[in-house]
């Protein structure tokens, strides 16, 4: 298991007995379409890169981090953009180009994979 693995993204299948990134259709969806939207992709001409996954996957995780107050100027505060860094992009795509550590039956995140 990966410390990418959190509460958000992932949730437990029943039939592979194992916790699953992207595990819950709606999931799927929000990164299906939110690739699309966030990079005004016409899906139809584009399918989704891993990059833009790994991007949109680091965007909702650094909004959701708490920073405790001693780190951002007296009072605890959500991650903002700024704190996203490139290296940090590289270290997610090699997390959801792998198997053992990101498991998942995500059909877009297989299809990916595969084609790596």
């Amino acid at each position: 298991m990966s410390h990418f693995m959190t509460g958000w993204c992932c949730g437990f299948v029943v039939e592979s007995n194992r916790v699953e990134f992207a595990a819950e259709l709606w999931l799927r969806d929000i990164f299906d379409s939110g690739i699309f939207l966030a990079f005004g992709i016409n899906p139809a001409e584009h399918p989704p890169r891993l990059s833009h996954i790994a991007y949109l996957y680091l965007v909702v995780q650094t909004r959701l981090k708490i920073y405790p107050a001693s780190s951002r100027g007296g009072c605890p505060s959500y991650g903002t953009m700024s704190d996203v860094k490139v290296h940090q992009l590289e270290l997610v795509k090699e997390w959801l180009l792998d198997a053992n550590r990101c498991p998942t039956s995500w059909p877009t995140l297989l299809h990916l994979r595969t084609a790596s």
